[in-house]
């Protein structure tokens, strides 16, 4: 998922899916920081590593 907003106060992320743009709200704690335009890969609503995207 990429994080399109971060609220770092409450260590969560809003996350958009890839393909179909669903969005949800997502956990950061395991992998902060975080920045709008980094990709996540989340379970149960949390994300558990950064993926790095190639340029």
């Amino acid at each position: 998922m990429r994080v399109m907003a971060v609220d770092e106060p409450r260590g969560l992320a809003l996350c958009a899916q890839e393909d179909g743009g669903a969005r949800s709200t997502v956990e950061i704690a395991l992998v902060a920081p975080v920045a709008p335009g980094d990709m996540v890969l989340v379970h149960a609503g949390t994300a558990l590593t950064r993926l790095e995207t190639l340029a």
